[in-house]
């Protein structure tokens, strides 16, 4: 979580393995949150930290499933490279 002061901007999570893959998702931030700079620097430093201690881990590979498209430049900005696009998401509900 990146906070600003005692404001939180942006939470993420980090799912480990047992192999060498690493799952980064759940990333969301404060749309209330009105320094749009500020939150974008925020999710940066968030993904960066996430790929850095999961590296710092021994993991080769950090997977993350995203659709917002400021998010997936975030991403790129750090070395990310974008995958196959994804068709469709399925879910079942009972």
């Amino acid at each position: 979580m990146v906070y600003d002061g005692d404001t939180p901007i942006c939470a993420g999570f980090m799912y480990l393995t047992n192999s060498k893959a690493v799952w980064c998702d759940w990333i969301i931030s404060d749309l209330k949150y009105k320094d749009r700079e500020n939150r974008r620097n925020a999710l940066n430093l968030l993904v960066k930290t996430i790929t850095d201690e999961a590296q710092s881990l021994g993991k080769k590979y950090v997977y993350a499933l995203i659709k917002n498209k400021p998010l997936i430049n975030i991403y790129k900005n750090i070395g990310f490279q974008e995958g196959a696009t994804y068709s469709s998401e399925m879910i079942k509900v009972f």
